[in-house]
């Protein structure tokens, strides 16, 4: 169990993007990151990341290999607290389980992602106006 709080975001692109482009804002803060595919307790290699999605939901970014295997060790706990983005898409919608979404590291990702859903939702909201104006 994770705990912490869960926030969840209407998306309007696949799941296999969405969950990428989670991966790429938490990259930024944590350049160390290790992404793990979360059903089946597999690291996703980092060079290969964007095919290595193909069908998969959920996802858990650690902030580094020791956060990884403090994870691993201790679960949920004090010393992992804030190092690990666990994220799910699918039917829609994009989950992010934080532990604070209004601390350190986890805020600016949280912000991130925030931003960049609204940007691809503008974009597509965009284009299908365009297209409705030319037709």
């Amino acid at each position: 169990m994770i705990g912490g709080h869960d926030l969840t975001y209407p998306i309007e692109i696949g799941p296999e993007l969405a969950l990428y482009l989670v991966y790429e804002v938490a990259s930024r803060i944590w350049p160390e990151c290790v992404v793990e595919d979360s059903e089946h307790r597999r690291p996703l290699s980092r060079v290969k990341f964007g095919p290595q999605l193909a069908g998969v939901s959920e996802i858990m970014i650690f902030r580094d290999r020791a956060s990884r295997e403090l994870w691993r060790k201790r679960g949920a706990s004090d010393e992992t607290e804030d190092t690990m983005v666990y994220a799910l898409a699918g039917d829609g919608e994009l989950t992010l389980a934080v532990c604070d979404p209004k601390k350190g590291d986890i805020k600016q990702i949280v912000s991130a992602v925030q931003q960049s859903m609204g940007q691809v939702t503008r974009a597509r909201d965009t284009r299908t106006q365009r297209r409705r104006k030319a037709g």
